[in-house]
Parts: structure tokens; C-alpha cells; sequence
């Protein structure tokens, strides 16, 4: 296992500055997260249909909380 914590990975290409808060469409939070490439504790922003973040602490309009469950 990975562990990714104070990290965010954002999947598009757009450059939002620093202190910029993003608040994405949904985020599922706090749940252990299962990749291609790691698994950590954290969370997953989707932006449309597509996944635009992994990381911690995102925020989005809408939110649900997966502590305890496997996010794949």
C-alpha cells in the first residue's frame, strides 16, 4: 500500500494556482481508494462523468462519505 496523505493528483490539464479551492461536482470521501497505480485512504472527484482528482480534504458541491468502504 501506498499511503498518498497531503497529496492531490489532478487528471485534467487545467492550472488552478495556489490557495485556489476547487470544488468539483461529487466527491466520495474518506474511503480506502483502489487504482491502477496505488491504494490509499482519501478521496475521488468526478467532474462531469470523469474523474478529475484523487487526493485529500477535495470538496464538491455534492459529497458522500465512504469511510469504511473500498472505493474501486
Amino acid at each position: 500500500m501506498l499511503p498518498l496523505f497531503g497529496l492531490c493528483f489532478r487528471l485534467d490539464n487545467q492550472d488552478q494556482g495556489q490557495g485556489v479551492v476547487v470544488e468539483y461536482d461529487l466527491v466520495i470521501k474518506n474511503g480506502f481508494v483502489i487504482s491502477g497505480s496505488a491504494d490509499f485512504l482519501g478521496d475521488v472527484a468526478i467532474t462531469g462523468e470523469k474523474i478529475a482528482a484523487l487526493g485529500q480534504d477535495l470538496r464538491g458541491r455534492r459529497e458522500i462519505d465512504a469511510r469504511g468502504k473500498l472505493v474501486i
